[in-house]
């Protein structure tokens, strides 16, 4: 039996909410990040060379490192379009997999254990930008021009087969529309 509840926050939008151990609880409104030039104090996602990322900011029910520590998880992130308020798996973003602390990479395999329950953050781009590895199935989109909800969710495994995924929450496209574009958020 799946449990599944509603939470609707003014800012963020509703959060799907399951019988996951780990869950998404708090999302702050999405925020453009221009990586050349903000000074807001989080590690910048190194993968990209596309200059805007969009930046979600959130926090879990649970200290997320102690979680993966716990389980030898490895922790990532999944973004995509949305489709019934779930991700949907043709419409993936380019994005960051990594989840950020303000001290950086969040890695329970490390020496540093972050400060707990602290906030955390994703990085997706704005838009889709050639790669080297382009093909004709590289989803094309601009939420700058056509904002469109985007859903998000934090996975992780280890070598052992266990793994989890947790709530997807929904980043709705007239947030990202409204983020607005200054240089520090």
């Amino acid at each position: 039996l799946l449990l599944i509840l509603m939470e609707c926050g003014s800012v963020s939008g509703c959060v799907l909410m399951t019988n996951h151990q780990l869950q998404i609880v708090d999302v702050d409104a999405p925020k453009v990040i221009k990586l050349k030039t903000a000074s807001d104090n989080w590690p910048r996602p190194s993968w990209s060379s596309h200059s805007t990322q969009i930046a979600i900011e959130f926090s879990t029910n649970v200290d997320l490192w102690k979680f993966a520590k716990a389980e030898e998880y490895n922790v990532g992130a999944d973004v995509a379009m949305c489709a019934n308020r779930e991700l949907d798996s043709a419409r993936q973003l380019q994005f960051d997999p990594y989840v950020y602390t303000r001290s950086g990479i969040l890695d329970p395999f490390g020496d540093a254990q972050p400060p707990a329950m602290e906030r955390y953050r994703v990085y997706f781009s704005l838009a889709a930008f050639p790669t080297a590895s382009d093909t004709a199935k590289t989803f094309r989109y601009d939420l700058a021009s056509r904002p469109l909800d985007v859903c998000f969710r934090l996975r992780g495994g280890n070598m052992l087969g266990g793994k989890f995924y947790s709530n997807a929450v929904v980043i709705p496209g007239g947030t990202i529309q409204n983020a607005g574009s200054e240089d520090v958020q």
